[in-house]
């Protein structure tokens, strides 16, 4: 869920912090008598509180005056002291209003709603196994399920232009298995390398076209994969090359966005805010290995439902099956399931061998050992 800020000077903008961590990229709100936000603080000495709003983490606080500094004036002084991706894409955030708010008095800008968080009780409670793992005042929504094997001659070739931005393992993989197949695929990424090997791999299919940016590539394609493995540089690309911050602007009119990323249920549920208010239509598309080693992908995906239809085309190519599991957030959600799944066996399988090796038994007997037992062919993957 998302709001609107207009009518903003540049003096709205400020370097704010909350106790117990350092000043962060922010801007001072104005709420309304009626706003449902927490009650500003009274203080004994009479120091004023402004609500603020903290771009990157989209988070709000009431902060007293003594930890709001202006933004420009101090901007040496806080601006290099932090080097994660979140604070990046926070001073990324904040340096586009400025220049947006300097060139246009009427912009606004576009920010994540603030969100009461619920009490939590002191009395354990035990989640029922009829709740939605998102949302539990609501049912859980039919999956629908297309798990028969799919050979790559077999599927059809979609008509629509597909483009693929990241060319990493997935990727990569994405890519041959759609010209395999034989359809138009246009790539770009973030260093040329990757981009002009993988055509050379493909001996210069005619198919395969390399795009020097990312705008360049959105105008030519239909639907677009977005393989980029960080949440926040998927912010961070979406915001520098799509002018996410401008929402009068539809950048992604009638394009499908279909994000590979990795990330949160609520992130998820933010980026399909962001694309729709673009024009678009967004689609999240996490990927598993497939059990059977064909070199395939098992898609779970959320979203927009005509999207995930239009493109099963392009899907047969390099999936073994797909899975289509609601609203946005579902995929990402069962994902990390299946990821702490993952990680489990293998801490599991690690534990064991370490015991093993304590009982004086070989690393490689253990291994022979463990490769006949049934638990083999379960955990190989």
């Amino acid at each position: 869920m998302a709001s609107v800020v207009s009518n903003i000077n540049l003096d709205k903008f400020v370097w704010a912090k909350v106790q117990g961590y350092s000043y962060w990229p922010a801007l001072v709100l104005s709420p309304g008598p009626k706003a449902d936000i927490p009650e500003k603080p009274v203080s004994s000495s009479g120091e004023n509180y402004f609500w603020i709003y903290f771009f990157g983490t989209c988070d709000y606080a009431w902060v007293p005056e003594r930890h709001v500094k202006p933004f420009t004036k101090c901007y040496d002084q806080y601006a290099y002291h932090n080097k994660s991706k979140v604070f990046q894409v926070a001073l990324n955030d904040i340096g586009i209003h400025m220049q947006n708010i300097e060139s246009n008095p009427e912009y606004e800008i576009g920010i994540e709603a603030f969100v009461k968080k619920r009490p939590k009780s002191r009395a354990r409670k035990r989640r029922s196994n009829n709740m939605d793992p998102l949302e539990e005042d609501e049912q859980a929504k039919q999956i629908e399920l297309w798990c028969e094997m799919l050979e790559t001659e077999n599927s059809s070739v979609s008509p629509v232009v597909i483009g693929v931005i990241g060319i990493g393992n997935i990727g990569r993989s994405i890519v041959g298995k759609l010209i395999q197949s034989g359809h138009i695929v246009n790539i770009w990424n973030r260093t040329t390398q990757k981009s002009d090997a993988l055509k050379k791999d493909l001996d210069h299919n005619e198919r395969l076209t390399v795009h020097d940016t990312p705008q360049s590539l959105l105008v030519h394609c239909d639907h677009i994969f977005i393989c980029i493995s960080d949440e926040n540089e998927l912010r961070l690309f979406l915001q520098d090359n799509f002018n996410m911050h401008n929402v009068k602007e539809k950048t992604l009119q009638d394009k499908g966005i279909i994000i590979m990323t990795s990330m949160s249920p609520e992130t998820a549920k933010n980026m399909k805010d962001m694309i729709e208010k673009k024009g678009g239509r967004y689609l999240e598309a996490l990927v598993q290995w497939s059990s059977i080693d064909n070199g395939r992908f098992i898609l779970l995906a959320a979203g927009d439902e005509s999207l995930f239809k239009s493109i099963q085309c392009c899907t047969k190519a390099f999936s073994s099956s797909a899975v289509f599991l609601g609203d946005a957030g579902y995929a990402c959600c069962v994902y990390l399931v299946l990821q702490l799944i993952k990680g489990v066996c293998l801490a599991g399988l690690s534990e064991s061998i370490h015991l093993a090796e304590r009982c004086g038994l070989k690393v490689t007997d253990f291994r022979e050992l463990f490769s006949r037992s049934q638990l083999y062919g379960k955990n190989r993957q």
